[in-house]
């Protein structure tokens, strides 16, 4: 750890570097702010709908939702519950307190970008032994800047790896603390529950960097790593009390969902980059299209691996925590082979990676440390003093940080390539518009035979000639219980156009209504007599645990 009575107060060192992360982040984000709307990508507006509906199930009355009435038509989706959580949980408090689709979506990327920054200078301070400012300020911009991190959020609008991605620095501040003192520290519990709310594929390949740091920790410390197994022991029991909850309000929705579709089509066998793409991608110029996305690694980062190398042999102090930066981003390139593939699908859940080029995040935060380990070594003396950088050399570094960088915060495509703000908003409420139906098989309920489209089981709801009720209210929003009036006839069994899912409770004249699916139509049937509304409650914690419990609103209880 770094001597506190040299490095001044936590707060001192929190105050020196938060303008820069801010402006730094600022930096990323200027193009976009300046715009006033959002550019074109993969996802879409997808995330700010994410956000939106978080922020509504809360309102709702639902803390940890399972269940929107929103999405897939308003047919309703166990998103809320299996989506990765962290950005759309963080980005909720931010909507809730401005109202605006760009603002929301700006504030949240820029807390992360924040979060990021200072978490490179504070695993770099673990390795120093001392605060490090400038050096810290260039790993972390060239974290933000390199382009896995800003293809994700701009390009793929990949938010929640994104947000991974800028909590995996402190994952590598906590392995080089454990490789140079040999000290487990438990924030690695409460560290993971968030690295498996922000992306649950990611956290499961920590096991990369934790398994090379303590294999390389075990060769240095040898057995005096012992002290380190009953810390190590209580923060895998805070992780596992932490994350409990969600584990359970997600058991229902895992059961009734189709979340197998997730690796039907998007296998890594089949979604691999081509190997030399990583270090030369002559199709990719950022900014070209609005879809710029590249698996290249930066060449700047290329060169901070070659330049690892050399200090771990002529720096004897930074020799482990180089070595183990240095494995981690050649293990990662290596699980990019075609020969590797086979791995994805032996180790049971390494397949919901989905696209092997994920796992350059792990090599991005490497050498972006990696960068100030160099710097480290060079600002030290033969006896591990530190010594002045001279002038050139951090000029010569600041020049390649920016010619690395400072293209990449350029909008994608041209001007019309963009989400206006008439099209993130819907009559003035500030409801996104776009992908609002937000229709994803893996979020489909599960039909016998396997994985369905939406279309499918729209077109069979269709044949099933079950007269149907009709919702009352706004379909585009989050609610606790939906109201439907039923113009049927008083003996006939009618549906409802929502899916039946674990903990929902329907009534009528506070009287309880037994309701089934059919194996094909997955909505709720159910037959009311004579009543005119009906009342559906949505999905709640306790009331979907029981309904799993026993085995209700599967796929096998259906009714023909």
């Amino acid at each position: 750890m770094f001597d506190k009575s040299r490095a001044g107060p936590a707060t001192r060192l929190l105050a020196a570097r938060l303008p820069l992360a801010i402006f730094a982040g600022l930096v990323c984000l200027w193009p976009v702010i300046m715009h006033g709307g959002w550019p074109y990508n993969h996802d879409g507006l997808r995330a700010l709908l994410r956000i939106v509906e978080e922020a509504g199930q809360w309102q709702a009355g639902h803390p940890l939702p399972l269940w929107s009435n929103v999405f897939q038509q308003a047919y309703g989706s166990p998103a809320p519950i299996l989506y990765h959580k962290l950005f759309s949980a963080v980005g909720a408090c931010i909507w809730l307190l401005t109202g605006s689709p760009q603002t929301t979506l700006c504030l949240t990327l820029l807390l992360f970008m924040v979060i990021g920054f200072i978490g490179t200078g504070f695993a770099l301070r673990m390795l120093a032994g001392r605060p490090v400012l400038a050096v810290e300020a260039l790993s972390g911009w060239v974290l933000l800047s390199c382009n896995y991190s800003t293809t994700d959020w701009l390009s793929r609008g990949a938010m929640a790896e994104f947000a991974a991605l800028c909590l995996l620095p402190y994952l590598f501040a906590w392995c080089i603390v454990l490789l140079q003192h040999g000290r487990c520290s438990r924030w690695i519990g409460p560290l993971m529950a968030l690295l498996w709310l922000a992306h649950s594929g990611i956290a499961l390949y920590c096991i990369i960097p934790l398994g090379l740091c303590t294999t390389v920790a075990a060769v240095r410390h040898g057995r005096a790593l012992q002290n380190a197994i009953r810390p190590l022991f209580q923060a895998i029991a805070i992780f596992a009390v932490l994350i409990l909850p969600f584990v359970l309000a997600a058991l229902p929705m895992l059961a009734f969902a189709d979340t197998p579709f997730l690796i039907l089509h998007y296998r890594p066998q089949f979604t691999h980059a081509q190997f030399h793409r990583l270090f030369a991608d002559p199709d990719w110029h950022w900014g070209d299209h609005s879809e710029g996305m590249t698996v290249q690694i930066d060449p700047l980062l290329l060169a901070v691996a070659a330049a690892l190398a050399l200090v771990i042999v002529v720096r004897p102090r930074l020799h482990w925590p180089a070595l183990f930066l240095l494995l981690t981003a050649v293990l990662v390139v290596l699980l990019q082979l075609r020969a590797a593939v086979p791995l994805y699908a032996v180790i049971p859940g390494f397949a919901y990676i989905q696209f092997t080029w994920r796992l350059l995040c792990f090599l991005s935060v490497a050498l972006s440390i990696g960068l100030g380990v160099v710097l480290v070594a060079v600002l030290d003396d033969r006896n591990g003093s530190p010594r002045s950088l001279p002038a050139p050399v951090i000029a010569g570094l600041v020049c390649l940080a920016m010619v690395s960088g400072l293209g990449k915060p350029r909008a994608p495509g041209p001007t019309e390539k963009w989400f206006s703000k008439a099209d993130m908003t819907l009559g003035g409420q500030g409801i996104p518009t776009s992908g609002v139906s937000m229709e994803a098989p893996e979020y489909l309920p599960r039909v016998p035979g396997g994985p369905q489209e939406f279309g499918v089981l729209w077109q069979s709801a269709r044949r099933s000639g079950l007269c149907t009720a009709t919702l009352l209210g706004d379909p585009n929003r989050e609610a606790a219980e939906l109201h439907f009036r039923n113009d049927c006839s008083a003996d006939a069994e009618i549906a409802l156009p929502v899916f039946l899912a674990p903990g929902m409770r329907a009534s009528h004249d506070a009287v309880s209504v037994a309701m089934v699916r059919g194996c094909d139509d997955p909505r709720v049937r159910l037959r009311p007599g004579a009543a005119r509304v009906i009342n559906l409650q949505m999905p709640g914690f306790f009331t979907a645990l029981q309904d799993w419990w026993h085995g209700q609103a599967s796929e096998r209880r259906c009714e023909t």
